[in-house]
């Protein structure tokens, strides 16, 4: 079984900004390129906001990256001096000044990201296939998008079972478990008012993952009816279906991130298997977690793609090891990328 991610530097991670991103005269909103590893991107900026004894609402940034892995991402810090960010020393993170904003980062600023990934433990026999340039794969949600908690806290919020909700964060998620305490001991049974304690952007994690979920059950559904002999590969939330060979034309519409406003027969028979409706969407509770819905892309393009010659695994004895580029648009998934490539090569 091949592995990913032994260490931290077998998955680095570059994101691709767009041209417009900086700005050339000087602005309140300074863009630093960060580059960490061992954290989640949302307990890094909470650890640089520490840091600089600032409010965490002072930073911004535009894409979500893994824990293990290398990774550099722009974030933007309001209203700091460049001298005080320049001496911190943070272990595991370094932020390096590139320029100017005239507004905080967010959505719609990257183009894409650039990935170097070295897959292990590899057979000697491992052949890979023979791939393009650039190439189409089905364009699921992988791990990183659910962890251990993301999904069943999601499902419980939208299901308006709050106090779950709250007792899952308290039992699996150590950085948010003095707040929430905090907050209930103040206000016993208040557990809406525990959640919105919350940074809103990892409330938003919960909820995106069960739509995430959502949209992998539809699409691994239409690939099966379009492709019947579809290679399965478990995940921790369920089932992908893979093509035998990556795609050279996409043979999907888009598909339906589901919302209020959003859903379609398929993802509506999904909804009622979780005990919801397209009006659970609609949270009067948490008004920000309300989701109107969107369609996604069936397919991913992989760009760049280039692949080194195999070479001995020094972790592994009698074990190959291979590295792989590529560059993907924002918001798709490289481990994705590697799953297809090994279906390709997966005996029936």
């Amino acid at each position: 079984m091949y592995i990913l991610k032994e260490q931290s530097e077998d998955f680095q991670v570059e994101e691709i900004p767009l041209d417009d991103m900086l700005c050339e005269e000087p602005t309140k909103f300074h863009i630093y390129l960060l580059e960490k590893q061992n954290y989640t991107s949302e307990r890094a900026i909470q650890q640089v906001a520490r840091s600089l004894n600032i409010p965490r609402k002072r930073i911004s940034y535009a894409g979500t990256k893994d824990k293990q892995a290398i990774t550099k991402q722009y974030i933007s810090l309001q209203g700091v001096n460049k001298e005080r960010v320049a001496q911190l020393q943070l272990k595991d993170l370094t932020l390096q000044f590139v320029g100017y904003s005239k507004q905080p980062l967010g959505l719609g600023v990257l183009e894409g990201n650039k990935f170097l990934i070295t897959i292990r433990n590899l057979d000697k026999e491992f052949s890979l296939p023979s791939l393009p340039e650039t190439f189409l794969v089905p364009n699921y949600f992988d791990e990183q998008r659910f962890s251990r908690n993301n999904k069943p806290v999601g499902l419980f919020i939208l299901q308006r079972k709050f106090d779950l909700a709250v007792a899952r964060v308290l039992k699996y998620d150590d950085d948010y478990r003095i707040i929430l305490q905090e907050h209930l001991e103040k206000h016993e049974r208040d557990f809406v008012g525990a959640l919105r304690k919350l940074p809103r952007r990892s409330l938003l994690f919960y909820v995106h993952a069960v739509q995430s979920f959502f949209f992998n059950e539809i699409l691994r559904e239409q690939l099966i009816s379009k492709i019947p002999d579809a290679r399965l590969i478990d995940y921790s939330e369920g089932v992908f279906a893979f093509p035998k060979e990556p795609f050279m034309s996409n043979p999907l519409p888009d598909l339906p991130l589901p919302g209020f406003f959003l859903t379609d027969k398929l993802s509506e028979e999904i909804l009622v298997k979780h005990d919801l409706t397209k009006d659970s969407f609609i949270l009067r509770q948490i008004p920000e977690l309300s989701l109107e819905g969107q369609n996604r892309a069936a397919c991913m393009s992989v760009m760049d793609f280039k692949a080194d010659s195999l070479e001995d695994d020094e972790l592994h004895e009698n074990k190959k090891k291979i590295k792989i580029s590529f560059s993907l648009t924002k918001g798709s998934y490289a481990t994705v990328v590697i799953r297809q490539v090994i279906a390709a090569i997966k005996p029936n």
